[in-house]
């Protein structure tokens, strides 16, 4: 079995192998006719909008579902990290221990507790509990929890059952880095990471001998990590050498060969529709020519009839081509978003916050202290630091929704904000599509906003509720409000979240053509270095500032 300590060298013969799969929920195909190839110590990286099926191509991989057809051929052992999981009560040590080590575990404890009678069967019974455990590995596995918590910023004593949504995702992850396994099945294994976390995580990955196939959007960890990629679209599979930069590079020569190659059959197509059109018009002159010269109605009339032959030999002839060239399929190119021309923005203020010697607390616990931070028109800051550092904190004072314990926070005068959530929080207000992007722009005309809702896969109805949409949907709304707001300042806490590569790089060219302010907290490597003019570091409760 491999290991991040070394292990065993992988076999060529291990290997995950999908043929022709296809997997349908009711009359629609998800994915269709997937074959893969995957082997040992080898990082694949899975491609794709949400909802292209990536999920359940790692679910039917992993032996969780079954596909309608093809078949899988797994030599090795899988471990899979969902999306969602639960974790066993007790500590964090106890609850991310794999299975077989924790049920030994306890037998261990069981034989300690008994040898406070140490009878002869009592020291036995030990004896054979803890050689159990030396053999099964116990003792290392103990060492490397400790390990890879620390390293996703965990601790073995914190209760499994009294954790955040992040620091679960992290101990399930830390769960199935401790399993031992020829393979790792990892989607979304970035989320609620931050800067530290990634790199660990990102070591961990390219120091094993274990083959990875992950689904993630986080475009620099792939980068870092990842040497082939799969591409799911439209139920299709397309696959790429390299990592997501040069996978991406390598689509786009692909995608302008295609079009060129579309290009000229399309010209030749309507070359031979042309010709073939003409000969029929020939031909039909021909036969409708009745005299020619001088010369006899008998004569004119063969040669009349010779001419519509040729002309309607020539007519067939070039229909058999065209029939033969048949119709070419267009290369699929998705914009994702509709440009839409906007009035432009109000200048708003030159100044836009000061933070004067402030102090930000949470009952009893000072989360910030001694911030002193200014932020002008144009700016555009990333906001970075450790979970639970106070990035949030920090982004409700702003906001106004925090006040602080001391020091002041000043505002330019007739400021206009814009807060966008980690989890669309801000769509909370509004009970419909029509009433969010309204509310994001009210000067929005309706042809613009059907554009919108069009461009971004939304239903159609601006009277939809938004309670009906799906997680995706309401990201994708998130998205289309930030598109046509007006305000001078956007405050995004982690905006990429729940965003896939296309839409991420939609959110690059949206804030990269904004004229305003932008603040916002991120552990997109990317992002930050394609948008942050100023980096605000927090660390230590305090705030650091960073120009670049």
């Amino acid at each position: 079995m491999p290991s991040q300590e070394g292990g065993v060298s992988l076999e060529v013969s291990v290997n995950l192998q999908t043929h022709r799969v296809t997997k349908r929920f009711g009359d629609t195909t998800i994915i269709e006719d997937i074959t893969i190839e995957l082997h040992g110590a080898e990082r694949v990286a899975l491609l794709g909008r949400n909802g292209s099926g990536k999920t359940t191509l790692l679910r039917i991989i992993a032996g969780l579902d079954a596909p309608d057809a093809g078949e899988v051929l797994r030599r090795g052992s899988v471990a899979y990290l969902a999306q969602r999981g639960t974790l066993h009560g007790g500590s964090l040590r106890e609850a991310v221990m794999p299975e077989a080590q924790r049920h030994l575990k306890q037998q261990l404890e069981v034989a300690q507790v008994n040898l406070s009678n140490p009878s002869p069967a009592n020291l036995e019974m030990f004896s054979a509990a803890e050689e159990a455990y030396r053999v099964a590995l116990g003792y290392e596995l103990e060492i490397r929890a400790e390990e890879i918590l620390a390293g996703l910023e965990l601790h073995g004593s914190m209760h499994s059952h009294a954790l955040s949504g992040g620091q679960t995702r992290r101990a399930l992850l830390a769960r199935l880095l401790l399993e031992p396994s020829d393979f790792y099945l990892l989607d979304e294994p970035t989320n609620h990471l931050d800067l530290d976390s990634l790199r660990w995580l990102e070591d961990w990955i390219t120091g094993s001998n274990a083959g990875f196939l992950i689904v993630s959007h986080d475009r620099a960890f792939l980068d870092a990590t990842v040497t082939r990629c799969y591409e799911l679209e439209r139920g299709k599979l397309s696959a790429y050498p390299g990592n997501f930069t040069q996978a991406m590079l390598e689509k786009q020569v692909r995608l302008e060969a295609a079009k060129i190659a579309f290009g000229a059959h399309e010209r030749k197509r309507e070359q031979l529709q042309r010709e073939a059109q003409l000969a029929v018009q020939q031909a039909s002159r021909s036969e409708n020519k009745h005299r020619v010269g001088s010369r006899d109605a008998m004569t004119a009339s063969h040669l009349a009839n010779r001419g519509s032959h040729k002309s309607g030999r020539r007519a067939l002839a070039l229909e058999s081509r065209i029939e033969h060239l048949g119709e070419a399929q267009k290369p699929f190119e998705d914009q994702f978003m509709t440009r839409i021309k906007l009035e432009p923005a109000a200048h708003g203020p030159n100044e836009v916050l000061t933070l004067e010697d402030v102090m930000l607390t949470r009952g009893e616990r000072v989360i910030l202290n001694g911030v002193n931070l200014h932020l002008r028109r144009g700016q555009r800051v990333a906001l970075v630091g450790a979970n639970g550092g106070g990035k949030s904190t920090l982004l409700l004072s702003i906001l106004g929704q925090l006040e602080p314990s001391a020091g002041s926070i000043r505002r330019g005068v007739g400021l206009q904000v814009y807060w966008a959530g980690q989890n669309t929080e801000e769509l909370n207000q509004h009970a419909t599509l029509e009433d969010a992007l309204l509310g994001a722009n009210g000067a929005l005309e309706m042809r613009a906003l059907y554009a919108l809702l069009a461009s971004l896969g939304l239903p159609k109805d601006p009277k939809r509720p938004i309670s009906s949409l799906s997680g995706g949907q309401r990201t994708r709304l998130s998205l289309a409000r930030l598109s046509v707001t007006r305000a001078h300042l956007l405050v995004l806490d982690e905006p990429t979240n729940n965003l896939d590569t296309d839409a991420i790089a939609a959110l690059e060219r949206l804030l990269g053509d904004y004229v305003g302010t932008v603040l916002f907290a991120s552990h997109d490597r990317r992002l930050i270095d394609t948008l942050a003019t100023t980096i605000w570091r927090v660390e230590d409760g305090a705030v650091l500032e960073e120009l670049r």
